[in-house]
């Protein structure tokens, strides 16, 4: 039985699975339906796999039964690797600038891209613009097959040029400034926070406001400020935005005395979850109540959002699903052999949203999809 492309690279997956999770002899193996979940590939190419597991004896499978692994898989395992065709290894350098939630996240996702390319990944940080240029250094001198970078805000057009000019397939998590041209995957914070907006409004709120603090970036600020002013602007309300500084106590009188003069629903979109718990006590010293006089939606859906007193609704970005599509984008052009010409174009892949919304009168929480 013949095996390449798709069905090859699912294979390997599978493979390493066996090999890395110390399976023994009988173990029941997972499904098809479990690997095309994981995977996001057809039934058909999973079959293909699976089938070249059962005709290798690796697995044994019998209509309508779950696979188990054969009394000898180990043996026939090394057996089957060594009669494959030879998958040249990719080795591809990542670098990312913060170890904060989302970043390992996007890594998962692209861990189980790499899986099915059959690609190693290196890591290196890049807190600061130096780090930056010494993990450029290190994969130029390595000759990485390719890199995925998360670059620094800012940033360096000279890294930039350094990374044309290597001549290495490449692909940034972010969206790049507008002189920057490359391949690119990201969410885009402007969709989001105007589709958040459009949440609270259609819900009945007479005023929505923007809660952000000092300590966000400029960029990603500016960026979900002006989703939240266009979709305010369409309804011909004004953009009012509370800027808190966690360190001081003057805006926080400022947002409670909104609340106490404001009639009618009100709306509330916090730039970040991590202010969640902060602007919960400032609404409830004001007598109101969340889900009933306010409504409130966070960004990033962190884990805080379960936990407050009242579960937070959030918009959720899809950072395992970023790192995926950025692994299979850079796999696309290393996949080409070189042949691609980097003209005056790029590839944005924008990665939608969801908003995890809470029905607070019945306690259910649903999802509601957006772009």
């Amino acid at each position: 039985m013949q095996i390449q492309g798709k069905e090859q690279q699912v294979l390997l997956y599978l493979i390493e699975m066996i090999k890395n999770n110390h399976y023994i002899a009988g173990d029941k193996f997972v499904s098809e339906q479990w690997i095309k979940k994981e995977l996001n590939v057809s039934l058909v190419t999973i079959r293909k796999a699976f089938a070249f597991l059962v005709d290798s004896g690796v697995i044994i499978k019998s209509q309508g039964k779950i696979a188990v692994l054969a009394s000898d898989y180990e043996t026939r395992l090394y057996r089957m690797k060594t009669s494959l065709s030879e998958v040249r290894s990719l080795t591809i350098g990542l670098i990312f600038p913060e170890t904060l939630e989302f970043f390992p996240k996007v890594i998962k996702g692209i861990e189980q891209e790499a899986l099915l390319y059959n690609c190693k990944l290196n890591f290196a940080l890049n807190m600061t613009h130096d780090l930056e240029t010494i993990a450029l250094d290190n994969f130029f001198a390595s000759k990485v097959d390719g890199i995925i970078i998360s670059p620094v805000r800012h940033f360096k057009v000279k890294n930039y040029v350094r990374l044309r000019a290597s001549g290495i397939p490449f692909v940034m998590i972010g969206n790049p400034p507008a002189q920057i041209i490359g391949d690119s995957v990201y969410s885009n914070d402007v969709f989001s926070s105007y589709d958040a907006t459009n949440v609270l409004l259609e819900r009945g709120c007479v005023s929505v406001v923007e809660v952000t603090y000092t300590r966000l970036d400029k960029y990603t600020s500016t960026e979900r400020y002006r989703g939240f002013e266009s979709a305010l602007a369409e309804y011909g309300l004004d953009a009012k935005q509370f800027l808190f500084d966690f360190d001081q106590e003057g805006e926080d009188r400022r947002f409670v005395e909104f609340l106490l003069q404001s009639r009618g629903k009100i709306g509330v979109l916090l730039t970040d979850d991590l202010s969640a718990s902060t602007v919960y006590s400032l609404i409830k010293k004001a007598g109101k109540k969340i889900g009933d006089s306010v409504l409130v939606i966070g960004y990033n859906n962190t884990r805080i959002c379960d936990k407050l007193e009242v579960p937070l609704t959030a918009i959720n970005l899809h950072w395992g699903e970023i790192g995926r599509q950025a692994m299979k984008l850079l796999y696309q052009q290393i996949s080409d052999d070189g042949n691609i010409q980097r003209g005056d174009y790029a590839t944005h892949l924008i990665v939608n949203c969801n908003i995890f919304l809470w029905t607070h009168s019945q306690g259910e929480k649903f999802f509601l999809s957006h772009r």
